[in-house]
């Protein structure tokens, strides 16, 4: 390019703007790069003196013209699209440079760039790795989205429902007021001449502007006192245009008696009335409904038993309803609303009373924490299908059970709702009495299946540990060590760990909180091994930048410890001082602590274990589990004491078998395919015979 700089000649603005206005947008993006571009054809440059061409608005201005530069390129051809651009420094360093090397000057050499492309290749997995990231973040936020637009959804579906609920109500009110007020004397309805005689000089509302007068029955707009007719209605408590009727006191307002649920001036009240029929189901809600409920029910000797509770942060869950079923009748009780369960209590210690629940411990622990009565007579629908090997399961729902025995459809709509508000709806009902409506005939169906298979007996056995008393309700504080004890602790710590478990258990009855919100076992455990004298030694674990880590390594379990040690540290060091100065000694009672048996040992067990509860078609649980395993295996050759594979129809299924194979007098052993090919036969081998026992598989 030719050197300007002795030129002192400027373009006006006007000229320069020209200039820009004719570079293409090819030609901006060229000489931001550093590429000078020629000007396209027809339009001479005019940093080199060129002639604007004819109708121009921005004619060149006169003035001395740049000579051409030496060595520049003519001008593209007319015609030309996309002219060549010039050569830059760079272009012709990198020319010097490809003739220094022997290579062309006009191509690159194929190998300066391989460098390069394998950098590339070596950066392409870091952002394969990002773009998965980035592809997980997009489907974890869709998957959250999705998630609030159902909250939404649910919560707009559960207004709604609540707001059709209350108009309804406010509507039965209202008509229930208006019927009452047709009722009062003193305000008979007056015939239709002496109503038009009093109605004939009113004037018409649209002309006073009143628009109470605009309703009619039916809430529509019809005109004052007309009729879907066209005729005129009589309406005698209507005051003059433009007055306003004088309110009567609320004591006259109604004297109807009030509805359930709603109080004397007709708003909702906390709980249902007694005897109340909701969706065909009977509420009660007082003593005396409940004690004929209750002789109703010993009348029909057997009833379905559910409960709803609320388990969250309590010790003992605080019950919220009370379901019962017999073959005639369906009924819930109101336990805020009926304190004294006592007619309840007293058909639950029934033996004569048959009491069919589905998987009823907890309800059971509620009752007994409650009243201090154990259950008689008891059938578990959730047992019953273990024992006759439903899908090999220990634990199935009642809705799995209903639908398949029974044909019915159990819905779990309201399986969150807040049992504890008051007044329920009715779709709360309706939830709360289909897990006690399906029960009986369930229960009748299992016996039959039980009968078939040959177990009633296991039936028996089975349902025997619902009614002990020994089942239900937590150990007495001093004992409550032993779910915490092991071989590990000293006599002096032993001590130590009973007190401190005391004292907690204590506590949690008392508040009616959980054992671990007020202090958890690993805790527990802790302190009493280490014994800490003063309160600094008893915080040091629980605060941070000591620079030991705290137990299980929980920064909420270290938040929560050290809240709780801080507001009874003094009694804590109380407790711990005086258990250990009372060591005891273990014992093995209470979580049994036995030798460690080898893992083949158990493995080998565990094969018979499976084979056996194949052949009946039961899950394996049923008969046995890891741990009561181990402890055969660990005990022998004594027997394990207090390990129920050893009792009843369990030891006749699997407990011999166990104990021939510890004692070596029997082996698994695989047999010959039969003819027909099928799998070989697996027996258990005793004394050198074959075939005592003998299963087969498809």
């Amino acid at each position: 390019m030719g050197d300007t700089s002795g030129d002192t000649s400027h373009p006006p603005p006007a000229a320069e703007e020209g200039a820009s206005a004719g570079v293409s947008k090819g030609a901006s993006k060229g000489i931001s790069k550093g590429i000078s571009l020629p000007p396209a054809a027809g339009r001479p440059d005019r940093r080199s003196g060129g002639a604007a061409p004819e109708g121009s608005k921005n004619p060149a201005p006169e003035g001395p013209k740049d000579p051409a530069p030496e060595g520049a390129k003519n001008p593209a051809p007319e015609g030309a699209k996309n002219p060549a651009p010039e050569r830059t420094r760079s272009d012709e360093g990198r020319r010097r440079r490809g003739r220094a090397d022997g290579g062309r000057p006009d191509r690159q050499e194929p190998g300066r760039r391989e460098p390069d492309r394998r950098k590339s290749e070596r950066r392409n997995p870091d952002r394969e790795s990002a773009g998965r990231e980035r592809a997980d973040r997009e489907r974890a936020d869709r998957e959250k989205a999705g998630r609030e637009k159902a909250d939404r959804e649910n919560a707009d579906r559960e207004n709604a429902d609540r707001e059709k609920t209350d108009r309804e109500r406010s509507d039965r009110q209202q008509s229930d007021r208006q019927q009452s007020d047709r009722g009062k004397p003193g305000r008979e309805k007056p015939d239709r001449e002496s109503a038009g005689s009093r109605n004939a000089g009113r004037e018409e509302p649209e002309a006073s502007g009143d628009p109470r007068a605009r309703s009619t029955r039916s809430g529509r707009p019809s005109g004052p006192g007309r009729r879907r007719g066209g005729a005129r209605r009589p309406d005698s408590s209507r005051a003059p245009a433009g007055e306003r009727p004088p309110r009567e006191p609320k004591a006259r307002e109604s004297n109807r008696e009030p509805r359930s649920g709603e109080s004397k001036s007709g708003e909702p009240k906390g709980k249902r009335a007694a005897g109340e029929v909701v969706a065909g189901v009977r509420v009660v809600a007082d003593e005396p409904g409940l004690r004929q409920l209750a002789a109703e029910i010993r009348a029909a000797g057997a009833f379905a038993l559910d409960t709803e509770f609320i388990p969250e942060h309590r010790l003992v869950p605080e019950l919220g309803l009370i379901q019962v079923a017999t073959d005639s009748l369906e009924a819930v009780v109101d336990p805020l609303a009926v304190p004294a369960l006592t007619p309840l209590f007293e058909l639950i210690a029934d033996p004569g009373v048959r009491k069919v629940v589905h998987s009823g411990r907890h309800d059971f622990e509620i009752f007994h924490a409650l009243g201090g009565v154990a259950p008689r007579n008891v059938f578990d629908t959730q047992v019953a299908a273990a024992v006759i090997g439903h899908q090999r399961k220990l634990q199935i729902a009642l809705r799995t059970l209903v639908a398949g025995f029974v044909g019915r459809e159990i819905s779990k709509q309201e399986q969150m709702s807040d049992w504890l508000a008051r007044p329920l709806a009715p779709r709360q009902i309706e939830y709360a009495i289909s897990d006690v409506r399906y029960l009986l005939p369930l229960e009748r169906k299992l016996r039959e299946r039980a009968r078939a298979l040959g177990r009633l007996g296991w039936l028996e056995e089975e349902m025997a540990p619902l009614s002990r008393e020994d089942s239900y309700g937590p150990p007495e504080p001093e004992d409550a060590y032993r779910a915490l004890d092991g071989a590990g602790f000293t006599p002096e710590q032993r001590g130590a760990l009973r007190a401190l478990t005391a004292w907690r258990e204590r506590r949690a009855r008392h508040t009616n909180r959980p054992r671990v919100k007020i202090l958890k076992d690993g805790v527990v455990r802790d302190l009493a091994r280490r014994g800490p004298r003063n309160h600094d030694q008893l915080l040091a674990p629980y605060r941070s930048g000591d620079g030991r880590r705290p137990p299980k390594g929980d920064p909420r379990t270290a938040a929560q410890t050290r809240g709780v040690l801080e507001k009874h540290g003094a009694e804590v060091l109380r407790v711990l001082r005086q258990g250990a100065a009372q060591p005891v000694v273990f014992t093995g009672s209470g979580k049994v602590e036995r030798r460690a048996a080898p893992e083949s040992l158990a493995l080998l067990l565990e094969t018979w274990l499976k084979l056996r509860a194949a052949e009946h078609g039961v899950a394996p649980d049923l008969l046995a589990t890891q741990e009561e395993l181990r402890a055969v295996a660990a005990a022998w050759p004594q027997e394990a004491k207090g390990v129920r594979t050893l009792t009843g129809f369990r030891r006749r299924l699997l407990g011999e078998d166990l104990l021939l194979i510890l004692s070596g007098k029997a082996v698994i052993q695989v047999g010959a395919p039969d003819a027909e090919g099928d799998r070989p036969p697996i027996r258990l081998a005793r004394l050198g015979v074959l075939g005592r026992l003998s299963l087969r598989f498809p």
